[in-house]
């Protein structure tokens, strides 16, 4: 009885390591792993570019911020916010949206961490408050955004 098809590639990598065998190389120098000091401000430095669309920014070159004119008036106004396009954004509504996300991230990082330690009581009533305001007002950004950006949302369904 032969193999499957799918498991061709295993038996192909089983008989290059029976045949095959790794060089055995003494290296000199010893790679340590960051500390955690440089690889929480990394990752969270890592978490922002990405949420913040630099990608996005890099490859369609959006404007940093637009401008509207008003109706009325007839004067430019600048506009921080894409307003009706989901899948659009100036390149300072990404930072601030992105930085919006990673206040929310921190804060709820820290509500976990000053539950998790013992320290005094009214330092960590005060790192708990700190930390659900943080992410409150992460919240309450993220739905005034969306409200600007959506227009309807969260004003009722009304069919």
């Amino acid at each position: 009885m032969s193999a499957p098809v799918w498991d061709l590639p295993y038996y192909a990598f089983l008989f290059a390591y029976k045949v095959l065998r790794p060089p055995r190389l003494k290296l000199d120098y010893i790679v340590k792993s960051p500390g955690t000091n440089v690889l929480l401000p990394a990752s969270f430095l890592g978490y922002f570019v990405m949420l913040s669309g630099v990608v996005y920014d890099i490859l369609l070159r959006p404007p940093i911020i637009g401008y509207s004119q008003d109706k009325y008036t007839g004067r430019v106004e600048p506009l921080f916010v894409l307003p009706d396009r989901l899948s659009g954004q100036f390149v300072l509504e990404g930072f601030v949206m992105g930085f919006t996300f990673l206040m929310g991230g921190a804060g709820l990082i820290y509500l976990m961490s000053s539950v998790k330690h013992k320290t005094e009581h009214s330092n960590s009533i005060y790192s708990i408050i700190g930390a659900v305001s943080a992410s409150f007002l992460a919240i309450k950004m993220c739905e005034s955004f969306l409200s600007v950006k959506l227009g309807s949302y969260l004003n009722g369904y009304r069919a």
